[in-house]
């Protein structure tokens, strides 16, 4: 049974060596970026059970607005860096990737942002990267 974390409108799990998180347009009603951070942070800890693995965002179902501020929220993160393998954001339209990959390219990412607008090419680079990963160490 996997476990599945829940609030106001998240929800993380981990999948096949993969967290996951989906988030639906209501949880920006009340949206505070530190409680948000902290929310996140504590969400992956108690997933990711002391071993490195991509983060899967799906941002689905989020207006482009509520996508970029969480985008920015995320990828300047130093706390959710420091737990997880690399951060990948399903985004479903060309535009929102194209703006968010334009966000990437501002700041100094240690952990790389990866921007996809297909959800199964999404959940294959994610099982690459991990795969990678863990042949090289």
């Amino acid at each position: 049974m996997r476990r599945v974390i829940e609030i106001d409108g998240i929800k993380f799990w981990k999948e096949d060596s993969i967290i996951h998180c989906k988030i639906d347009s209501t949880f920006f009603q009340n949206y505070n970026k530190a409680e948000t951070e902290q929310l996140f942070y504590d969400a992956i800890t108690h997933l990711y059970d002391n071993e490195y693995m991509p983060f899967l965002i799906d941002m689905e179902l989020m207006s482009n607005y509520d996508a970029l501020k969480l985008f920015k929220l995320i990828s300047n993160s130093s706390r959710i860096n420091a737990l997880v393998l690399t951060k990948t954001f399903y985004v479903p339209t060309f535009g929102l990737k194209v703006m968010l990959e334009l966000h990437t390219f501002i700041g100094n990412r240690i952990v790389p942002n990866k921007i996809i607008a297909n959800y199964n090419k999404a959940i294959n680079y994610c099982h690459k990267d991990y795969q990678l990963f863990n042949q090289i160490s």
